[in-house]
């Protein structure tokens, strides 16, 4: 609808306009007016249509986490060089017989000394590089034991400053499980159940369960678990971060276990927090799992947007089995089942059919512009772009 209105009401606008006779039909001048308004005003009208469009469906792109190996580190100490800069600027050289000035366009050129440095720099499986910090740096050399100087920024100075020649190091990833440097990300996808009215979709919570069960990729927290009770130590939960790594480029997943206290929250608070999430992330595999004081598993389930469910089935089965809560058989259960039951559900795919409602204050806004398009077009060709100018000829 909006589409048919950014092209119609210019092409109505000029045909009041030529049948008022302000701009006559037979008039070159004023047939080019016309021809320039429809044409701009139609161009800046669809614009307007996309931005609502994106506008309005925005709330259906959310926040999932990504997860990856660093690979390899880079440290690049600090060094300079000798930067040549230059600016063009007008003189006044004289003046003409009328008075006037004559200018002469002159080049000034100069040396600076630029300081560069130092970086610390990461690179992930996917070849990406991103910033880090001297301690993450020196945390993770020293735990590869292979930090090696590989080259050098040799250094250049302007005038009578120093120069400085900073080294090269790099320390890579040795291969072991144990010594995984993971790297979680948070991207955006599109959602469309999540804002959609469909069979699919998930009861509506309340204002407590949202409060009690955020979405963990829209606070930011990469973490693999999510505790409401029991306590895990740093060892169980970067044993865990490193098997989301591993998993995480072949299978495009997720995984997030979520303990809780088996006295306090039964089976069913499950649905109070797929309700809150209104579902997982399309990369989430979800394992639920109830705890005693002892750490003993009460209840164990699972959930993800899987089409073929045997992965959660087994999941369950791994977590009985297990007895009491122990990160070394999660992550051996998850390293053995994903590769084999896990297929990540392309939402783009399987829902592009959905329509994202657009609200219509989203409608009315645009109308509006439209209007403001369509009366300030007319002004800006009249007495702007188009307006004539006469001459005295002597």
């Amino acid at each position: 609808m909006l589409i048919v209105l950014a092209i119609t009401l210019p092409i109505f606008v000029v045909a009041v306009i030529f049948l008022s006779k302000q701009w006559l039909i037979t008039n070159k001048q004023d047939r080019t007016k016309g021809f320039i308004y429809v044409g701009g005003t139609i161009l800046i009208s669809l614009l307007l249509c996309a931005a609502t469009y994106y506008g309005g469906t925005f709330k259906s792109r959310f926040s999932e986490i990504g997860n990856c190996k660093i690979m390899s580190m880079q440290h690049e100490e600090k060094w300079t060089t000798k930067e040549r800069h230059e600016e063009t600027y007008e003189v006044v050289v004289g003046h003409d017989e009328n008075g006037d000035e004559i200018t002469e366009t002159r080049t000034r050129v100069w040396y600076e000394t630029e300081t560069h440095g130092p970086y610390w720099t990461a690179y992930d499986e996917y070849g990406e590089f991103h910033s880090i910090d001297r301690g993450l740096y020196n945390k993770w050399s020293d735990i590869w034991d292979n930090n090696t100087r590989v080259g050098q920024h040799n250094g250049s100075a302007a005038g009578f400053d120093t120069s400085i020649t900073g080294g090269i190091y790099q320390s890579k990833w040795t291969g072991n499980f144990d010594t995984i440097y993971p790297w979680e990300e948070v991207w955006t996808y599109e959602n469309k159940l999540r804002v959609t009215e469909t069979v699919l979709k998930f009861p509506e919570p309340t204002e407590a369960m949202v409060k009690r069960f955020p979405r963990p990729a829209d606070q930011g927290n990469t973490m693999p678990v999510i505790t409401y009770g029991p306590v895990i130590n740093d060892a169980e939960m970067m044993l865990l971060r490193r098997t989301n790594a591993v998993l995480g480029k072949p299978h495009q997943i997720h995984c997030i276990i979520m303990l809780f206290d088996a006295s306090k929250d039964q089976q069913n608070v499950v649905n109070d927090v797929l309700s809150a999430w209104q579902g997982p992330n399309m990369n989430e595999l979800v394992w639920f799992i109830g705890l005693d004081q002892n750490r003993k598993v009460v209840w164990s389930e699972a959930q993800s947007w899987m089409d073929n469910t045997e992965i959660h089935v087994r999941l369950q089965q791994k977590a009985f089995k297990m007895g009491t809560f122990d990160a070394e058989k999660i992550s051996s259960a998850l390293s053995e089942l994903v590769p084999q039951y896990w297929k990540r559900k392309d939402f783009k795919k399987d829902f592009d059919y959905l329509d994202v409602p657009i609200g219509l204050g989203w409608y009315i806004v645009c109308i509006i512009l439209f209007f403001g398009v369509c009366i300030g077009g007319y002004f800006a060709v009249e007495y702007g772009i188009c307006r004539v100018r006469t001459y005295k000829r002597w």
